[in-house]
């Protein structure tokens, strides 16, 4: 058990450390004349590694001994002669390290002040989700606030993730990322998503202070984008039909746009209907709304035309919904339909495909390459059903 150097009920063995070293000191017993005499050794090791014992009639006069060489070794009056093997070695090392003109206390003090320099201003990771969060609705690298998507898949994300680690940010762990996101069952473009806004967040936590110079923790993790998400789905045209005759008129624009111009989700959440110009034919994507920061116009087809004309407005929101998968979930129920993932985005790019038969043109609609097109959205579909797809028309107001 290791104690200070008080002689008040020392306890054994009896160790006096100070910063220059330490050294032990064990009670034992020896026997002469028939008396039966306490004795104190003082265990040491010399600059060969050896341990070195010498006893001592008394408690005192061994921690007096002890004491006097830790001074002498602070002064420089001798060696390692009080350090334990590896602890030799290390003091050894550090001088060879060290020049000459250099003393330990000066590269230990070099050293302190490194630290504090390097020192993280603590942060639990709810109040840091909650502090970035309110950066990005303040404003981003532009200059502006994030879209309101954003700021949902923000709040969503990383709500869950401040939830799960209760805890400062520097304590986040590799493991405990690794089984948080097991346990929720998060794969593929998921996972994806979640490792890039926990990455961006430890990015912006080190750029505040409150974690150290150098690597951050997810710097450990494979955040690459999955290069297949599964296999590609696409709705049929009656499935569509149904889809829009049970849907309210608020979310029309939603399944239009999706269906007919090949918009994504995030798009159509970023769009106002000032940049819907039905009378000039196109729908305008705007480089701020668009996915690859890219403006693009999309052609307004007759089907999008019919949809779209009876509940156009001048401006605002083209989807006001805060939480759209709420609402494509009651949709669905009500159609009988099952829905399938990013399938409005992929009918639209394979019905259109085979319509015009031009994957450049597609592309350009939507926003992708032809390679991209060929490898992962495009579905074959004959002709005849692309005329069916584009073919649901809303039929006139009686």
């Amino acid at each position: 058990m290791e104690s200070t150097s008080s002689r008040d009920t020392p306890t054994f063995p009896h160790i006096i450390a100070k910063r220059n070293g330490r050294a032990t000191i064990y009670r034992g017993e020896r026997s002469k004349g028939g008396n039966t005499y306490l004795e104190f050794r003082l265990a040491t090791y010399g600059t060969d590694g050896r341990r070195h014992l010498k006893t001592f009639p008394t408690f005192e006069k061994a921690v007096e001994a002890a004491e006097k060489k830790l001074v002498a070794l602070g002064r420089g009056l001798v060696d390692t002669t009080l350090l334990s093997g590896p602890a030799r070695l290390d003091y050894l090392n550090a001088r060879k390290l060290l020049p000459a003109t250099v003393g330990l206390t000066d590269a230990a003090n070099a050293w302190l002040r490194t630290q504090e320099a390097h020192k993280s201003e603590p942060i639990p990771v709810p109040d840091l989700v909650t502090a970035f969060i309110a950066s990005r609705e303040a404003g981003t690298r532009r200059g502006k606030a994030a879209s309101a998507a954003y700021r949902i898949d923000l709040r969503r994300r990383l709500g869950k993730f401040a939830e799960a680690f209760l805890c400062d940010v520097a304590d986040v762990s590799v493991p405990a990322i690794e089984e948080w996101l097991g346990s929720a069952k998060q794969t593929g473009r998921n996972r994806f998503n979640t490792l890039r806004l926990i990455r961006t967040l430890m990015r912006w936590a080190q750029k505040r202070g409150h974690l150290p110079p150098g690597g951050i923790v997810t710097d450990k993790l494979e955040i690459n984008a999955p290069s297949d998400d599964g296999p590609i789905e696409i709705f049929m045209p009656a499935e569509l039909a149904r889809l829009l005759a049970v849907a309210k008129p608020s979310l029309v624009p939603y399944l239009a746009l999706g269906a007919f111009a090949g918009l994504r989700t995030a798009e159509t959440a970023r769009l106002d209907w000032a940049d819907v110009k039905l009378e000039r034919g196109f729908v305008e994507v705007r480089a701020s709304a668009a996915k690859t920061a890219s403006r693009r116009l999309v052609p307004v087809t007759p089907a999008l035309q019919s949809w779209l004309a009876p509940i156009r407005r001048e401006s605002g929101p083209v989807l006001p919904y805060a939480n759209i998968g709420h609402q494509v979930g009651q949709l669905t129920r009500d159609a009988k339909v099952a829905w399938k993932v990013n399938a409005l985005r992929h009918s639209f790019i394979s019905y259109r495909v085979a319509e015009i038969q031009d994957v450049p043109k597609v592309a350009l609609e939507a926003g992708n390459s032809p390679q991209m097109i060929f490898a992962h959205y495009r579905e074959l579909v004959t002709p005849k059903e692309a005329q069916a797809w584009f073919g649901v028309i809303r039929e006139p107001a009686q």
